[in-house]
């Protein structure tokens, strides 16, 4: 059951640079997928590379690199996810918020 005046918890594969969710949400988890080493995501609150900085993941071999934060991470624009080298994906999960204040 979604916590109150939230969605139930959705999922998106990105292979580039992308939105992974517009509007308030909350962001559960991310995963690196490198397609070699020396790869990076960045996870901004926004709907593109303005936007705050949540975190930044790395990955020097070509190993998944979980990012699992102990609780889930509000964010008021949306989740957007930057990608550069050798990055073949990014596992995002969240929860979306309908519009207005939570109850």
């Amino acid at each position: 059951m979604p916590g109150k005046g939230y969605e139930e918890f959705s999922n998106v594969n990105l292979t580039a640079s992308g939105i992974a969710a517009k509007g308030p949400c909350e962001l559960a988890s991310v995963d690196l997928c490198p397609s070699a080493g020396a790869s990076q995501c960045i996870i901004y609150d926004g709907t593109d590379a303005t936007g705050r900085v949540i975190h930044t993941l790395y990955a020097a071999v070509q190993l998944n690199i979980p990012f699992n934060p102990p609780c889930l991470i509000h964010c008021e624009k949306g989740i957007y996810i930057t990608h550069t080298a050798n990055v073949t994906s990014t596992f995002v999960q969240f929860r979306l918020h309908p519009a207005g204040p939570a109850e």
